[in-house]
């Protein structure tokens, strides 16, 4: 056979010499194979790929392909085999270019020649145990097998291949398109062949190159069940000898790209990652293993055309790529679909029907069956099993994002959460009954009821997690990340070329479940060997609701009347009572006071009374648990309310970090404004209401100003006049504007003035008159003391005759008319007997009877 790689195709190929019978060995898993070279006395094809890094080898036949140098290598371009001593040759084109060697299993790498220009093509004289080699900067150039007496053989424009029989060198020229020929002891060249163009490979066969070299693997070779490496027995990639066979391994990891999928190993001395012999892949999307069967599945395809397709690999004596074949063709449109090992089904998601399905594996003897139909306006996606708890989790797409878990039968199903976010994916660890699921900003988990739900990490677009061991693995673009399962830091743990889709754990089952017999009780009483073998059709049990069209399809009663269509028929939302103005309403069946909302315990199934709660106060709720800082927190779903000053403060109080995102940052701010805004509205009313009495205030002052004495002050004695009161100190000199000076007592009495209407109304008290403790003596009886003081009293006005006043009266006073003048001493004062009139004082003597 002849070998060649092609870098276009990305693939080695054979054929026979007279080019017939051209057969693909290896064409998964390549990138730029550049350098090809044959082991003939072990049997192996050793190859460079300058795009994975790496140089690999694998039968002459393509089988049991291993990576024997992955670390330190840059751009590794040709390579050559030396099977007498036992190791490799290669040239990388980093730098300015360099000569390595290694053993054959790659062990003990080294360098040889460094600066070596780029060196394109290498061959080794084994006869004289030298190595020759060409580089594109124009010289052929030969060594010792060790890199020492570096010698220039022959000169040439642009070499670009070369091959060596006996004393001659041959070599292809890119320049000038000529074929050439050279001693390898003189630099004689001789032209062979023009007019080439770009020729790359140059070999000569001649079965004189085959007769020279022994090997320990000639003897032992055909003991070997896969690989012989200098003389010792190796396995394929991952895989472990032992008492004379290669075992594979128990646990890895499965990884894809569009076009790939490879096994990944994360704590091994390995190459971490090997690629499955799996070709003509579209675009794969999701990944299962059944480790107890050894078979792959993985759905690939464009848009809706998707197909569930499974691998078996060929682990016999003779090896080979195994067999592909279709499970779920493309007319049943799968969306995605997960694997149940134990029963041996298949459970997959359709979302244009929004049905969940489950098809067995056991050579198509049952047909597949519908499991769940959901409402119309979701669409189930992502599938998880457990199956020895007998639990199908799912999640839906449409008015928000839900987790739903059921029996793998169908049955008891309910809602695990509701989710704003996107749900981009959904594993189980069935060793610590944990669930896990990411979103387009964390890693959450809970137990298989729903509780305990716990945030693992936060960050950017988790995909395709999976939980293996301790761990948590995602994808993320090119990068295989990981966390603890406890938490913790986030660590890259591997990287590939191209982006990665899909990813999956695998693990042996322990020898238990191995050897367990699978039964399952159907909700009827009926054992059967599968669940896939139960009917949905039966009585409905008193707690459970009967869809109307569908006799005997029954669903939990607490999913009647819940906004949420689970008879095919929706006829447990038809006919559901609706609640007061004064209540508030849960579900339209389920209503509750309002003063139990926002009170911080939940009284609605669905928490719908609690829920907006921070809304409304302007706080901030956090999506998972966090410490409350002894503010009040939901205890019933773990969110927690944080006050305003603790959003956006630079650190991080909710474990989802949502406190510090730029959406709670604009909410908290539009509170700060609305909240200030608030106050200057409040400050505006206090002081405009201060004003106004302020200046009512003055208006009375200066209305009662204006009035002078006609106003009646409140106390005054005659609108009172058995309890006088009202009595007020004056000053030394006189009372004021509504008082009579006093010349011993500097006191005063305060009086109403009686006014009168036309009709002699009740008096009023508009105004008041202060009048003097003892009147003044008349001018006949005037004393010479007063006299002599001189101070002009005037007499009081003389009390009206009658309890009602009028106009005419001496004591009215109009609104504007002056003080009463004083009595003439000829006037005669009234008797106080005869008048209504009181005074707390005795009325003057008169002054003249």
């Amino acid at each position: 056979f002849n070998d060649f790689s092609d870098v276009k195709a990305k693939a080695i190929t054979r054929a026979y010499v007279n080019g017939s019978n051209v057969e693909k060995i290896i064409e998964y898993g390549l990138d730029s194979p550049e350098g090809l070279a044959v082991d003939w006395v072990s049997h192996n094809i050793y190859w460079t790929d300058t795009g994975t890094k790496r140089i690999e080898v694998a039968r002459v036949d393509g089988k049991y392909r291993r990576p024997v140098l992955w670390r330190g290598l840059h751009e590794p371009r040709s390579i050559a085999v030396d099977p007498n001593r036992e190791f490799i040759y290669w040239s990388d084109w980093a730098g300015s270019g360099s000569l390595h060697r290694a053993q054959l299993n790659g062990n003990n790498p080294k360098a040889l020649i460094p600066k070596l220009g780029r060196v394109n093509s290498l061959t080794i004289d084994l006869l004289e145990g030298r190595i020759y080699w060409c580089a594109i900067q124009g010289h052929i150039e030969s060594a010792n097998m060790d890199g020492s007496r570096r010698t220039i053989v022959a000169t040439s424009r642009r070499p670009f291949t070369m091959s060596l029989y006996q004393d001659k060198i041959y070599w292809s020229d890119w320049e000038t398109g000529e074929l050439n020929v050279a001693s390898k002891h003189s630099g004689n060249k001789t032209l062979l062949h023009s007019n080439l163009e770009q020729v790359t490979s140059v070999v000569v066969y001649h079965e004189w190159g085959r007769q020279v070299g022994w090997s320990p693997c000639t003897s032992t070779g055909g003991q070997c069940p896969h690989l012989c490496l200098g003389g010792h027995c190796t396995c394929q990639a991952h895989y472990t000898f032992h008492e004379g066979k290669c075992l594979p391994p128990s646990s890895f990891m499965l990884v894809s790209t569009k076009n790939s999928i490879s096994r990944l190993m994360i704590d091994t001395d390995e190459c971490p990652d090997s690629p499955l012999p799996l070709h003509s892949l579209r675009n794969v999307k999701v990944l299962e293993y059944d480790p107890l069967h050894n078979t792959l599945f993985w759905l690939d395809g464009k848009s809706n055309a998707n197909a569930i397709r499974k691998w078996t690999p060929n682990n016999g004596p003779n090896g080979g790529p195994g067999s592909v074949s279709v499970v779920v063709g493309q007319n049943h449109h799968p969306t995605s679909f997960t694997l149940d090992p134990v029963y041996r089904v298949i459970f997959w998601s359709c979302a244009i029907e929004g049905t969940i399905n489950a098809t067995r594996l056991d050579n198509g003897s049952s047909p597949t069956v519908l499991v769940v139909q959901t409402h119309p306006t979701e669409k189930p996606r992502h599938l998880a099993v457990h199956p020895l708890k007998g639990f199908l989790f799912w999640t839906t797409e449409g008015r928000d994002y839900r987790i739903y878990k059921s029996r793998m039968d169908g049955f008891r199903r309910v809602m695990l959460f509701s989710e704003s976010r996107a749900i981009i994916s959904m594993t189980i660890d069935t060793a610590h009954n944990t669930l896990y699921w990411s979103t387009i900003s964390s890693i959450e988990s809970c137990d298989m009821n729903g509780k305990n739900r716990v945030v693992i990490t936060t960050g950017e677009k988790f995909n395709s997690i999976s939980v293996y061991g301790k761990y948590i693995y995602w994808l993320s673009g090119t990068m295989v990340m990981s966390i603890a399962t406890s938490g913790g830091h986030v660590e890259p743990v591997w990287t590939s070329q191209h982006h990665l889709t899909a990813l999956a754990a695998v693990s042996m089952p322990s020898k238990k479940v191995q050897n367990t017999v699978a039964y399952w009780d159907c909700v009827n009483g009926v054992r059967v060997g599968s669940h896939t073998e139960c009917t949905r059709e039966g009585p409905c049990t008193p707690d459970n609701f009967s869809c109307a069209s569908s006799v005997g399809d029954c669903i939990p009663m607490k999913w009647r009347c819940d906004l949420a269509d689970d008879c095919l028929d929706g006829s447990d939302e038809a006919n559901c009572p609706q609640c007061g103005p004064d209540k508030f309403t849960c579900q339209p069946s389920f209503c509750i006071d309002m003063k139990y909302v926002c009170d911080g315990h939940p009284h609605c199934p669905d928490n719908a009374d609690e829920r907006s709660c921070c809304d409304n106060a302007g706080w901030h709720q956090c999506s998972t648990e966090a410490p409350t800082y002894g503010y009040p927190s939901s205890l019933h779903t773990g969110l927690t309310c944080l006050p305003p000053h603790f959003v956006c403060d630079g650190l991080h109080h909710c474990d989802d970090r949502s406190d510090e995102t730029n959406e709670a940052c604009l909410k908290k701010q539009l509170h700060v404004t609305q909240e200030s805004q608030g106050y200057v509205l409040l400050a505006a009313f206090i002081i405009a209401g201060f004003l106004i009495i302020m200046g009512y205030g003055v208006y009375r002052w200066k209305t009662r100003t204006s009035k002078g004495d006609n106003g009646v002050q409140v106390g005054d004695p005659a609108l009172d006049p058995l309890s006088p009161k009202g009595m007020r100190s004056c000053g030394s000199a006189a009372c004021g504007a509504k008082g009579y000076p006093i010349a011993g007592g500097h006191s005063c009495v305060l009086m109403s003035t009686l006014q009168r209407s036309t009709s002699c109304s009740q008096p009023s008290s508009n105004s008041l008159l202060c009048y003097p403790l003892n009147p003044p003596p008349s001018p006949a009886t005037t004393s010479k003391e007063t006299t002599r003081l001189g101070l002009y009293r005037p007499p009081p006005p003389t009390p009206c005759s009658t309890d009602v006043c009028h106009e005419t009266d001496s004591n009215y006073q109009g609104e504007s008319e002056p003080l009463p003048p004083p009595p003439t001493p000829t006037s005669a004062s009234p008797s106080p007997s005869s008048s209504t009139y009181f005074h707390p004082t005795p009325p003057p003597p008169s002054p003249t009877c």
